[in-house]
């Protein structure tokens, strides 16, 4: 016995997939089926505009994503266990993930990490620094 017709679940409870995206989304789906029903010359402006709608929306989930994340670090900052599940959920650990680059700021510096180490090495510097910056702050407060 097949299958009638397979569909392609997508997780669509992200949570930066918002209405926004959902409507290029729709126009992106619409272009290819405009595309996919037609022939001719028209066909290839179709396709320009299929092109169009998924450029943009490959962009907008990027930006979408890298907000979110920068978000929940920024209110996360001063709770250590929260953040790391948060980084954790951006790493995606899991074995068969395909690992992305990391952008971060670090002393005013854009930081680019390109592995779990390099994020890991980061992190524990900025916590390191942190607990020297709060020691020197109470040693010259005392003095």
């Amino acid at each position: 016995m097949t299958p009638l017709h397979t569909f392609i679940c997508k997780e669509n409870n992200l949570p930066w997939y918002d209405y926004e995206v959902k409507q290029i989304a729709y126009e992106r789906d619409r272009a290819y089926n405009c595309f996919t029903l037609n022939t001719g010359v028209i066909r290839d402006t179709y396709w320009q505009n299929y092109k169009h709608y998924r450029n943009r929306l490959v962009n907008l989930l990027k930006v979408k994503k890298q907000i979110y994340y920068n978000n929940k670090i920024d209110l996360y900052k001063n709770s250590p266990k929260i953040m790391w599940k948060t980084l954790k959920k951006l790493i995606n650990t899991s074995e068969n993930s395909v690992f992305n680059v990391v952008q971060f700021e670090v002393n005013n510096e854009i930081k680019t990490a390109n592995n779990e180490t390099e994020i890991c090495e980061y992190f524990n510097h900025y916590f390191v620094d942190c607990i020297k910056d709060i020691t020197d702050s109470i040693s010259s407060n005392k003095q």
